[in-house]
C-alpha cells in the first residue's frame, strides 16, 4: 500500500510517499504517484540499465546492484520523465538526481562517449 501526503519545504514542495509499513520517502511534489509505483514494482537492473541508455548514460549492473532502493527508483523515474521530454508533449521534467553526473549529449567538449557509470571496484 502507498500513501502519498504533501508538506510545504523552504523553497519547492515535497511529497511524502509511503513505500511500506515503516519507510517514507520525501520527493518532489508532482511526482509521488511515479516513485511510488516505481518502489512496489521496481525495473530489473538490465530494464533500469537500457532506460539510463536511452537519455546518455552507460551504466553497469555492478554500479545499479550498489545503489539502494530508493536511489534506483529515483534513476528510473527522472531517466523515464527525461526520455520522454524529448518527444513534442509538454512533459514535466525532474531535477536531475544529485548523485548522477551530467549525462552525455553527443559530440561535445572533450569526450565522444557516453557518460559511464560505474561501481567504484569496477575497473575500465
Amino acid at each position: 500500500m502507498t500513501t502519498v501526503t504533501q508538506e510545504v519545504a523552504t523553497a519547492e514542495k515535497k511529497t511524502r510517499v509511503r513505500v511500506s509499513v515503516s519507510e517514507w520517502w520525501t520527493v518532489p511534489h508532482g511526482f509521488g504517484r511515479h516513485y511510488a509505483r516505481c518502489a512496489s514494482d521496481p525495473a530489473p537492473l538490465d530494464v533500469l540499465r537500457d532506460i539510463l541508455g536511452l537519455v546518455g548514460y552507460d551504466a553497469s549492473e555492478a554500479y545499479l546492484r550498489t545503489l539502494t532502493l530508493f536511489q534506483r527508483v529515483e534513476l528510473e523515474v527522472h531517466a523515464a520523465r527525461e526520455h520522454a521530454s524529448a518527444s513534442d508533449a509538454p512533459i514535466r521534467r525532474l531535477p536531475r538526481p544529485s548523485h548522477l553526473p551530467p549525462p552525455w549529449r553527443g559530440h561535445v567538449f572533450r569526450t565522444d562517449e557516453p557518460t559511464v557509470l560505474r561501481a567504484p571496484t569496477e575497473s575500465p
